[in-house]
């Protein structure tokens, strides 16, 4: 539950123009995946597993959640553009020829 204000705030600042729309998605994410979860932990409460199918089904949602987060960093990434890529976008304003 931590997570949902940070990524509201990310949701707003990359919204742009409509971040109320952006801001109404990770809630409604939220909402689905509580949804689901509650009817995945009922229905292993209702299989062979009783009292232990609800934390099995925790322990995995966590599993999974975890093996993203790890391969996240692994995952080959772009190389970042060079500011001469960008138009003088991101160039320090320390460089020889900044003009303010």
């Amino acid at each position: 539950m931590f997570a949902n204000p940070v990524l509201v705030t990310l949701a707003a600042r990359f919204g742009g123009k409509a971040p109320t729309l952006a801001t109404a998605m990770p809630t409604s994410i939220f909402n689905l995946g509580t949804a689901i979860g509650t009817d995945i932990s009922v229905a292993a409460l209702e299989s062979p597993l009783g009292d232990l199918g609800p934390p099995t089904v925790g322990t995995m949602a966590v599993s999974l959640i975890f093996i993203s987060l790890i391969t996240l960093p692994l995952r080959k990434r772009p190389p970042m553009p060079r500011a001469s890529d960008l138009g003088g976008i991101g160039r320090s304003h320390h460089h020889a020829d900044f003009q303010p």
